[in-house]
């Protein structure tokens, strides 16, 4: 994959000029290329830790308590929101499903199949309610599908190239989207459409292309009017960027990376929430003949401060419940939990000697109506 230049010790190498370093933090290098900046973490110095409140993140968390009819029944799931609704693609073979905000069950949308208007699997979904549009991608395709809100299929969206492991992004007219860029593939890596299917501008995939191999997963995460994007490499990790995609000039922009000094570069992913950046690293380890990751780490960069430090999220609203930097993307923070497993971690919660009246209020209030029987309760909350 394409790698940039960094600023290290006053060493430049790689296919990028930089002109100009600046050191915020020990852990920490800012650098200026002509207007854009590329932040970078440099690994070996992070040397303290923090926690992050979710607090400061967040204006508040709402809690939705999902239907129990049958047809509304997930163990689990992936969630978008929008303003008056909530989408789930839970695990497994099931169909996308459709909640208003309080939790009502509304419908299925779509189904699984190879017909019209049917999938076998998802990769990423949008609710576009200004438009009345849900958008649903399936993995390897070339085609959105379509659907309004009353769950009728449209006609879907031919794509110009085709989407491995696709991340999308519909705003006003346009789609802008991202796919895992193997080699000897045809196409982009980064692109935008029109919905009629028309070709505006793409990045070509060749400087950025990968070994053809699914373990590799595609980052897309749209906050602020940005599109970010990055390659996650799961067997050959290497220096790699996290880039913002420029819909006006149709460039890529990197806006962060990491300096892991003379050691191997470890299995890691980059990724953003909210003022932050921050870096996620992992080991593979043996698991029942095959492989899966162990021992994360994180570091946090913080973009307004400039520092760098290993940390956690914690949801203080809510006594300290863990937040994953998968529950923050695309500028909310969401969480789906089962109803036993979010019972048993508030009960844990409130054994703390330490906690606030309101908050053990809350945890008591909570409690008392959920059952081992409920539907998932969705936690979710807008980024300040």
């Amino acid at each position: 994959m394409k790698k940039i230049a960094i600023c290290i010790w006053g060493a430049i190498s790689g296919t990028i000029l930089l002109s100009h370093c600046t050191f915020s933090d020990k852990g920490v290098r800012k650098i200026d290329q002509q207007g854009d900046k590329l932040y970078v973490c440099v690994h070996h110095e992070v040397k303290d830790s923090v926690v992050i409140p979710l607090s400061e993140l967040v204006k508040e968390v709402h809690i939705v308590k999902l239907d129990t009819a049958k047809e509304a029944l997930i163990g689990g799931g992936e969630v978008v929101i929008s303003e008056n609704y909530i989408g789930i693609k839970p695990w497994g073979s099931e169909p996308f499903k459709l909640y208003d905000k309080r939790g009502k069950f509304l419908r299925n949308i779509g189904q699984i199949g190879r017909g019209p208007g049917e999938y076998l699997n998802l990769y990423c979904m949008q609710l576009d309610e200004k438009n009345d549009r849900i958008y649903l991608l399936p993995w390897q395709t070339r085609r959105l599908l379509r659907f309004d809100f009353e769950g009728n299929a449209l006609e879907p969206v031919r794509l110009v190239t085709g989407l491995p492991k696709g991340k999308f992004f519909v705003r006003e007219d346009k789609l802008v989207a991202a796919a895992l860029p193997f080699k000897g593939m045809q196409g982009y890596f980064v692109f935008q459409q029109t919905l009629e299917g028309k070709l505006v501008g793409g990045i070509p995939l060749e400087n950025y292309a990968i070994p053809p191999d699914y373990s590799n997963e595609i980052y897309g995460n749209y906050q602020n009017n940005q599109f970010g994007v990055y390659i996650f490499q799961f067997f050959h990790p290497e220096q790699d960027t996290l880039y913002y995609y420029n819909m006006t000039d149709n460039r890529l922009i990197p806006a962060f990376t990491v300096d892991f000094g003379t050691a191997a570069v470890p299995m890691h992913s980059l990724g953003e929430f909210s003022h932050y950046y921050y870096v996620e690293t992992m080991e593979a380890v043996p698991y029942k003949g095959g492989m899966v990751t162990d021992n994360y780490k994180y570091i946090a960069v913080d973009k307004e401060r400039g520092t760098a430090r290993y940390f956690r999220v914690e949801n203080d609203f809510w006594g300290g419940l863990k937040v994953s930097v998968s529950d923050l993307v695309n500028g909310i923070f969401v969480q789906n939990y089962p109803a036993i497993v979010l019972k048993e971690e508030l009960e844990n919660i409130r054994q703390k000697k330490d906690l606030k009246p309101e908050v053990l209020r809350k945890i008591d209030n909570l409690l008392a109506g959920l059952s081992e029987e409920d539907n998932n309760v969705i936690m979710w909350g807008e980024f300040k």
